[in-house]
């Protein structure tokens, strides 16, 4: 799950690390990186028994796909509309 997410993140930070020529620079970088992606994991760990909490799945779960289906597809159309319009 983090590694997709993180990926542009990192390879930017190491470009900019590699650019600097400095390794504490590039050091400091990479561990508060680190520790903002660590706390997030804790954070969403320490807290995933509230997940009890939330509305089970069920026929509404249907509707609600089905009505961001089409949203997605809308907004589809209409950026595919823009293109169009702009040659």
């Amino acid at each position: 799950m983090v590694g997709p997410c993180t990926v542009p993140v990192l390879s930017g930070i190491l470009a900019v690390a590699t650019e600097s020529g400095s390794t504490l620079y590039a050091g400091i970088m990479l561990f508060s990186f680190s520790l903002g992606l660590g706390a997030l994991l804790v954070l969403a760990g320490t807290f995933a028994g509230f997940m009890v909490a939330l509305p089970k799945g069920g026929k509404w779960m249907i509707w609600i796909k089905f009505a961001l289906g089409v949203g997605l597809l809308a907004v589809a159309a209409y950026y595919s509309y823009l293109a169009y319009e702009s040659f």
